[in-house]
């Protein structure tokens, strides 16, 4: 599918869903319909079986957690473990961050610290 944007710079751009994931490029670059080859040898389903097994020890791992922990420190944890990931996914596809995205994380960090450090003080 080939979906035209404008662009920032006052042309016009292609943006091509091909497997779900979406490029920008020209619409020339992109002449061939057939989909990308994957040199994975892993089938649909041993993906498919692999992501259940990892969903199924996450959901246990929560559980197990959640005996642990306060409802409120999980909520902080989980908080973390998102912008976390948004880091790891910044640094791993190279995506650009705004300021907004980067005061967002610092403020879940932040906010992470001083959840603890309220907790220490009050615990004593």
């Amino acid at each position: 599918w080939v979906y035209h944007r404008y662009d920032h710079d006052g042309g016009f751009g292609d943006v091509v869903n091909m497997e779900g994931a979406l490029s920008v490029g020209d619409a020339e670059d992109y002449d061939d319909p057939s989909p990308p080859s994957s040199s994975s040898s892993w089938s649909t389903g041993q993906l498919l079986l692999l992501d259940a097994i990892f969903y199924h020890l996450q959901s246990v791992s929560a559980y197990c957690t959640m005996g642990c922990m306060s409802p409120v420190s999980q909520s902080v944890a989980n908080t973390l473990k998102r912008a976390l990931l948004v880091w790891a996914s910044i640094l791993y596809f190279g995506n650009p961050v705004t300021s907004s995205g980067v005061l967002g994380m610092v403020l879940v960090v932040l906010g992470v610290f001083l959840y603890n450090h309220m907790r220490r003080l009050y615990q004593s």
